[in-house]
C-alpha cells in the first residue's frame, strides 16, 4: 500500500517540483515538505487541501484511498 508521503513525492515529480520549490510555493520550509514525503509529519487540513489543489490531485488519491 502506498503511503501519503510516497504519493506526495510522486505528485511532485509529475508536476516537475523539487521539494524546495514546492515548499516555497506552499509557504512552508523545505524540511517540512521532506517530512511530509517521509511520513514524519502530516499537514493540517487547510494545508492538505492547498497541496491537493496545487498538485491537481484528489484528496482520496493522495491519501491512498483510490488508485
Amino acid at each position: 500500500m502506498e503511503t501519503f508521503g510516497m504519493r506526495l513525492a510522486e505528485a511532485l515529480r509529475w508536476n516537475n517540483f523539487t521539494q524546495e520549490g514546492f515548499a516555497e510555493k506552499m509557504g512552508v520550509s523545505g524540511q517540512m515538505v521532506w517530512r511530509y514525503c517521509n511520513n514524519a509529519a502530516y499537514p493540517k487540513l487547510e494545508k492538505f487541501i492547498e497541496i491537493c489543489k496545487a498538485l491537481n490531485v484528489s484528496a482520496d488519491w493522495l491519501l491512498g484511498l483510490e488508485t
